[in-house]
């Protein structure tokens, strides 16, 4: 049997029951190269399975979560596993209710990350201390070749630091 390499699972809204098994088959698809589960409203005990599985599951280079609300308590567990996916080269995240508090959680998660090419944060309220937080995190990152902020709060001050880094 070929081994799963790219998960799609967009606009399926899934269930906790339904996203259990599938938290645990992917703890044992070691060769996955790419998930994609936005739109799916998951709650936070899904995302809390969801993140169990990802930060086990350590070779993955691409995900997208946009459309899922990563405030939600076990948020911060899935934003804390990408620290261990150190040739992650694509994160989108868009829509994602990500605070002052998440964002900050995922710059200390990708700051080691040396693979990052794309990151997307479209719409999540970001504002210029967001934006101060993201030029903290490129200032690392020279492989980084697309950054997504639109539809954020960054203002003129936020754009100026991020421009300082680039």
């Amino acid at each position: 049997m070929t081994p799963i390499q790219k998960l799609h699972l967009v606009k399926s809204t899934l269930s906790d029951a339904q996203v259990q098994p599938m938290a645990n088959s992917l703890i044992k698809m070691r060769d996955l190269k790419q998930v994609y589960m936005s739109h799916n409203n998951l709650s936070n005990n899904a995302l809390g399975m969801l993140a169990d599985a990802l930060a086990v599951n350590v070779k993955i280079e691409e995900i997208s979560m946009t459309h899922n609300d990563l405030s939600l308590p076990n948020g911060v567990k899935v934003v804390r596993a990408l620290k261990n996916m150190t040739g992650l080269k694509k994160l989108s995240l868009n829509s994602c209710t990500l605070d002052q508090e998440l964002l900050q959680e995922l710059v200390n998660s990708l700051s080691g990350n040396e693979t990052l090419t794309d990151l997307n944060l479209y719409s999540n309220e970001i504002n210029s201390e967001g934006a101060q937080m993201i030029a903290q995190l490129l200032a690392n990152k020279v492989n980084l070749r697309t950054l997504g902020l639109s539809n954020n709060y960054i203002g003129q001050s936020g754009a100026r630091e991020i421009a300082a880094v680039c």
